[in-house]
């Protein structure tokens, strides 16, 4: 009878205890939980993509550089009337270059030497260039250029510089132009214009002065 009453006792005192361990207990979320959750889930996981993608990688984070070129030095072609009209009307550092009536306008050469060379250097073989500059500054500055290619150089290869100073021409303002022409031919001694067709004299004149006229073949007139 005591083992029958004790054994009650125990019973109804774990009673409690088994109910709280129940499995309803861990009963799984209601539908719309689910939701919620796998929702605010599938967010984080595309916020951390987003970070994922705006970090640098190795590639994105090293910006290409591209090599420096060279500056091109300023020039422009006008014609002979623009030119004319330049030369009395705008001072400065300028220089004009003729060549069969379309002229190129260089800007800021008495200051550049590998400016004065690349005029040179570049000029058609065989074509006489008349040159005109109202800045005496300039003039000398190319000319002088002019005058030690004439030996040639390392810019001109296997090619020389024919040159020669004209008198200067003074403007109904009072403007005076500083004029010479050159001509970029080859080094060869006795060249005489080779395939070109041309025979290679110079003539003389200008009064006591006696400076050079250009050579004989397409010099036309100056303006």
């Amino acid at each position: 009878m005591k083992k029958t009453f004790l054994l009650a006792a125990l019973c109804s005192a774990f009673l409690p205890l088994s109910s709280a361990f129940a499995p309803s207990t861990f009963a799984a979320p209601a539908a719309s939980e689910q939701t919620e959750v796998s929702g605010a889930s599938a967010v984080k996981e595309e916020q951390a993509a987003a970070i994922i993608e705006a970090q640098p990688t190795a590639e994105t984070s090293q910006v290409a550089v591209e090599p420096a070129e060279e500056p091109a030095f300023t020039e422009e072609v006008i014609d002979t009337a623009a030119m004319a009209q330049r030369l009395a009307e705008e001072d400065g550092d300028i220089l004009y270059v003729d060549a069969d009536g379309a002229v190129t306008v260089y800007y800021d050469s008495a200051a550049d030497k590998g400016l004065r060379t690349r005029i040179a250097a570049g000029a058609p073989l065989g074509v006489t260039l008349r040159l005109y500059t109202n800045n005496k500054d300039t003039f000398l500055h190319m000319y002088k250029t002019l005058q030690k290619l004439q030996g040639g150089s390392k810019e001109l290869g296997a090619y020389r510089i024919l040159t020669d100073r004209e008198l200067n021409k003074v403007l109904k303002n009072g403007t005076e132009v500083y004029r010479c022409w050159f001509m970029r031919v080859p080094k060869e001694k006795g060249w005489s214009g080779g395939g070109l067709g041309i025979g290679l004299g110079f003539g003389f004149g200008g009064g006591p002065h006696h400076h050079h006229h250009g050579p004989f073949f397409g010099i036309g007139p100056w303006w």
